[in-house]
């Protein structure tokens, strides 16, 4: 009876001990499955939700492996070929990591590292694999464990485990032993999903690089990838270089170069050399490239390039070598005196034609300028110095004479971030210019005298007097420039045989009417001046032809002209721009015409302003047999006319609606009014142009024509 008591009771011990650990196994598994349900929801998550998706992904990982393990740390490491990565570190207290990391661990936990290879290629047992990784690792291991990821018998990924007591240690072991294959399957499978998602970005940002070649080849040195950067330096699409050798794209005298590069990279992996390479158009590029090899799961597959081309780089270094080598030569063979002086106004270079003017014995690099030269004009370059140091200009000069020679001196500053570094004087040798002045100047007396009976020949031409009567007024500002000028008006009462009458009228009887005509010659001078007598004959021949209504056709005074300046075949170098316009006070109305002239304008009766001309009408004397065209606008009474030629702009900035702006504050005004307002505004606005520009405003300023009519 004993015996059967005690088989009964160690049987039912042997049954409880059972239940027990086969409930605590079916519990480990179902955390297990738990936990890799959550972590394959949260990688589906973080993946769609995350721009750096790995690292937090990993962090994460960390995270819940840490607390399914009981473990107070977690160090989760990535191994590719001879590299270990550190990927993610998790720990419960932070200041208790520090402590591990800078008293126990051997390594410096930077971003990729090596460690022995020897437990990375399965040359250690996987029994034995734990205590080597810790080993390497730790000074003090400390309770640790170890839980690798294999793939092809080989370390993908280990989790290092560091506990806080013997008890978590034992729980983990018992967990990782008992069912954590499905768990490091699913590991190894996301972390070959997030290689190769970063796998596709590397290779569609490196697809879409234009600036650099990004190129692989095989073992026999075909191109197996060929990037966007590839495609546009050497003028290839990726369909076009299948099948072909990177040498094909070499420049012969390269290829040993090239060649010795691949023996040297079986020794050091990655090399950079300068080669020359073609294009698609033979054209030679310097290129700089750099080769890689391509190791995969420890096989040679093959070669990576990185190829940028250098070619304008190389031609302007080049170029400034040769510019540095010529201004030297520049410098030194300048038939001028060059100085060059510090901001101390020390002499730190001279060419050697300083011996012109000063005693070939005096020693002169490292002296003050001032010193070199007499003082009696010593002192005015130092003030020409001075000018330039303490100003915002960028060149000054003076004339002086030393010995029988004239010198224009000219001092530039030199500046580094606006701060004054120095100062470059040039010597010019001025004399003959000087000599010739004198003689210029005698030249210039006769001339202005002959321009000036030019500008009396000239002035013949205005009329003067303007017709005026109870219907109509008419008024004229007339300045012309300094020089002779090609602006001149005509202002006639004409009148024209009607043919249809009104009752009570005799049959052809005449009605009056008023040609006026601005025009303005290009250019200035005696040219300009020959062709206003031009187009007044062509005028005086056209208003003596108008004796019916049939004739008033102004489009045909502007081909009459344009017919007679083509005829002269001065091969566009002379136009006219020219605004005819005849006025009818009785029926009220104006019919003009013109050719490349501003658009006139009128003001309505205070309140409205008009303006009429014809659009893209060329100027006459450029464009042979152009038809030119007239239109005719509606005026009533107390309407002003303005027509005018461009120079009046200048006062007013050369814009348009400054000039009409200002003429409609004028609008209450008569004609008369109006015109010495304007003159006056003319003269205060061309008066502070001289005063911000000085002479060059007076020489450029063109003629001003304004003519003013006012329907009574």
């Amino acid at each position: 009876m004993n015996i059967y008591f005690y088989i009964f009771w160690f049987t039912l011990s042997v049954l409880f001990i059972f239940i027990v650990f086969g409930v605590d196994y079916v519990r480990n598994v179902y955390k297990l499955e738990v936990l890799i349900e959550k972590i394959f929801r949260n990688f589906l998550r973080i993946e769609k939700t995350s721009i750096d998706f790995s690292k937090n992904f990993y962090n994460y990982l960390c995270h819940e492996i840490m607390k399914e393990f009981f473990a107070k740390a977690v160090f989760f490491f990535t191994a590719d070929g001879k590299k270990i990565k550190l990927e993610s570190i998790s720990s419960q207290d932070m200041e208790s990591l520090d402590k591990i990391i800078f008293s126990q661990l051997k390594v410096n936990l930077k971003s990729e590292f090596e460690i022995n290879k020897k437990f990375i290629f399965g040359k250690i047992k996987k029994g034995e694999l734990s205590k080597e990784i810790l080993k390497e690792f730790f000074i003090n291991k400390g309770i640790a464990l170890i839980l690798p990821l294999y793939q092809n018998k080989k370390l993908y990924a280990f989790f290092i485990f560091l506990f806080g007591d013997i008890f978590s240690y034992f729980n983990a072991s018992r967990l990782s032993s008992m069912n954590s294959r499905k768990l490091k399957e699913v590991i190894l499978d996301i972390i070959a999903v997030i290689k190769e998602r970063h796998q596709n970005i590397n290779m569609l940002i490196m697809g879409s690089i234009k600036d650099y070649a990004f190129i692989t080849v095989d073992t026999e040195l075909h191109i197996t990838s060929w990037n966007k950067g590839a495609e546009m330096m050497f003028g290839y699409d990726p369909i076009e270089v299948v099948n072909k050798k990177i040498t094909d794209f070499i420049d012969p005298e390269s290829l040993d170069a090239f060649y010795e590069s691949i023996t040297k990279l079986e020794r050091t992996g990655e090399v950079k050399i300068f080669i020359k390479t073609r294009d698609y158009n033979r054209t030679q590029l310097i290129s700089e490239m750099v080769m890689k090899r391509v190791v995969i799961e420890d096989i040679y597959t093959g070669i990576y390039l990185v190829i940028k081309d250098i070619t304008k780089e190389e031609i302007w270094k080049n170029n400034l070598r040769q510019q540095a080598m010529i201004n030297k030569s520049i410098v030194e063979n300048a038939r001028d005196i060059i100085l060059l002086l510090n901001e101390e106004n020390r002499i730190i270079f001279l060419n050697e034609k300083i011996y012109k003017i000063i005693d070939p014995a005096v020693s002169c690099i490292g002296r003050m300028v001032t010193d070199i030269f007499p003082l009696s004009y010593s002192q005015k370059i130092k003030e020409k110095i001075d000018e330039v140091k303490n100003s915002e200009i960028e060149l000054s000069f003076l004339n002086i004479k030393i010995l029988d020679t004239w010198y224009n001196v000219r001092f530039f500053p030199i500046k580094s971030e606006g701060i004054f570094k120095g100062v470059i004087i040039f010597f010019i040798d001025n004399t003959y210019l000087m000599k010739t002045r004198e003689k210029v100047e005698e030249m210039n007396a006769s001339l202005i005298e002959n321009l000036r009976t030019a500008k009396l020949m000239h002035s013949t031409l205005i009329p003067a007097v303007l017709p005026e009567n109870e219907t109509i007024r008419f008024q004229v500002i007339f300045m012309p420039s300094d020089e002779i000028g090609g602006d001149f008006y005509y202002v006639d009462e004409i009148h024209i045989t009607q043919k249809y009458c009104l009752p009570g009228e005799t049959e052809n009887a005449n009605k009056k009417y008023y040609l006026a005509m601005i025009a303005d010659v290009s250019g200035h001078g005696v040219g300009a001046s020959m062709l206003t007598v031009l187009v007044k004959d062509v005028y005086n021949d056209f208003k003596s032809s108008l004796q019916s209504e049939e004739d008033i056709v102004l489009a045909r005074f502007l081909q009459m002209l344009n017919k007679k300046m083509i005829n002269l075949n001065m091969q566009g170098s002379k136009f006219v721009t020219v605004m005819i316009a005849l006025i009818d006070v009785e029926d009220k109305f104006i019919k003009y015409s013109s050719a490349g002239h501003p658009n006139a304008i009128i003001i309505r009766d205070e309140r409205k302003m008009d303006m009429f001309g014809i659009e893209k009408s060329p100027p006459v004397g450029i464009i042979e047999d152009y038809i030119y065209k007239e239109e005719t606008k509606k005026i009533k009474a107390k309407d002003k006319i303005f027509i005018y030629s461009d120079g009046i702009l200048d006062p007013f900035s050369n814009e348009m609606e400054q000039f009409r702006k200002f003429l409609f504050t004028l609008k209450k005004m008569d004609i008369a009014e109006m015109k010495q307002n304007i003159e006056k505004e003319i003269d205060i606005k061309t008066k502070k142009i001289e005063e911000e520009e000085g002479e060059i405003s007076s020489i450029t300023r063109d003629d001003i024509t304004v003519l003013l009519a006012e329907i009574l």
